[in-house]
């Protein structure tokens, strides 16, 4: 997926404020807002930027098993790490819609929900 293929920060945003859907999707987007804004950088508004953050966190691809085993890495130890904690806690949430795909990477499930807010 190209960056350009995924839903802004602001569409997405937008969108929860304007919709009555209450599928699954709009849970996902909930937890990505969430887990966003909990990442312990300063600002960060772009979802793009966040899954390169994400990628370069966990350096491996970003599936349930993959981020489950980087917050079990993670430390309460420093400040960065418990937000990090909240920020993975959320991501992992969006995975439930999807158990029955064990190998489903968040990219996928962000195009899933970019292309569901785009309908």
């Amino acid at each position: 997926m190209k960056e350009d293929e995924i839903v802004s920060y602001t569409e997405l945003t937008t969108w929860l404020d304007t919709t009555q859907d209450d599928s699954e999707f709009r849970v996902c987007a909930e937890l990505l807002v969430r887990a966003i804004n909990d990442w312990p950088i300063t600002d960060l508004t772009d979802i793009a930027e966040f899954l390169a953050v994400l990628k370069d966190e966990v350096n491996k691809p970003l599936t349930l098993e993959n981020l489950n085993a980087y917050l079990n890495k993670l430390e309460f130890k420093t400040e960065g790490d418990s937000w990090k904690m909240e920020s993975i806690a959320s991501l992992l949430e969006m995975f439930n819609a999807h158990l029955s795909d064990r190998t489903i990477t968040l990219e996928t499930i962000l195009h899933n929900l970019t292309q569901h807010c785009r309908k």
